[in-house]
């Protein structure tokens, strides 16, 4: 009776996995299908799901810049990440596990950046900016994205460091290591399938990211989330539809991409957090 009543449970969490897949899924084949669409068939009510497909919004995006918005969101994603992992990986092995003075109340900060609107820190860094000359570069971006990828980084890696056994390193020290030579050759090589999660959902937040980019990169190094705003009003056309999806096609496809490439990493990771 008991495996009975098991087993059903199981099927009827698998029915409602099943579900949620698809529910989730509906947005992203509706993107891609109306990305394939024109204007009008994508405003057909009700939907049409058998049409002739076109490729004259992808030959949109491409005369619109498309090429040039996904080579920035590449290098400003890509470096932000990168920078937010090599600051962030020390400075969470750090909070774990050296506990320098004052680090709960470095951790509370680090974790309350998390918590301020972007807008609160965005316009103040615009103008720091500004003066700076670090405005619509690819470089002022790199480090205004930190806002988002380096508490992010630092924050989920230390709770992975938090889980290695202290009895580990303490048979290392024993051995002679020092504390450099146990995070390079112990706990490094521990956490790298966390520290490959982290890195994914670091390299998400990059390259999601609106708002930043919005006030601070206008001009010649627009990521894709800012270029896909030219044609939601166009003055002779109005909302391009197609064009959008297309564009959103080839701006949500390669982080998709990673995703289901390391998505082991991920569900390790959050399987042992």
């Amino acid at each position: 009776m008991f495996l009975k009543k098991k087993y059903l449970l199981l099927y009827i969490a698998n029915i409602i996995l099943f579900l949620t897949l698809i529910i989730a899924l509906i947005p992203l084949v509706w993107l891609i299908q109306s990305s394939f669409k024109s204007t009008d068939e994508i405003m057909k009510v009700p939907p049409s799901f058998i049409f002739e497909p076109s490729l004259e919004n992808y030959r949109t995006i491409l005369d619109n810049g498309i090429v040039d918005n996904l080579k920035n969101t590449i290098i400003i994603a890509g470096f932000s990440t990168l920078i937010s992992l090599l600051i962030g990986i020390p400075a969470a092995y750090s909070l774990s596990r050296l506990k320098p003075k004052g680090y709960k109340i470095i951790s509370l900060v680090i974790l309350g950046l998390r918590f301020i609107p972007l807008v609160a820190l965005t316009f103040p860094l615009f103008i720091i900016f500004a003066n700076s000359g670090l405005v619509d570069t690819e470089f002022g971006l790199i480090i205004a994205y930190q806002i988002i990828c380096l508490p992010l980084s630092i924050w989920l890696t230390k709770g992975f460091f938090d889980k290695i056994p202290p009895s580990v390193e303490e048979a290392a020290r024993i051995d002679g290591c020092s504390d450099m030579q146990i995070f390079w050759h112990i706990n490094l090589p521990i956490a790298k399938g966390p520290i490959i999660a982290v890195t994914l959902l670091v390299l998400i937040a990059a390259w999601n990211n609106l708002f930043i980019a919005n006030v601070l990169a206008r001009g010649n190094v627009k990521p894709l989330t800012v270029g896909m705003q030219q044609f939601l009003q166009s003055e002779f056309e109005g909302v391009q539809y197609g064009a959008i999806s297309a564009w959103g096609t080839v701006t949500t496809i390669p982080i998709i991409t990673i995703a289901l490439i390391f998505n082991k990493y991920l569900i390790k990771a959050f399987a042992n957090s």
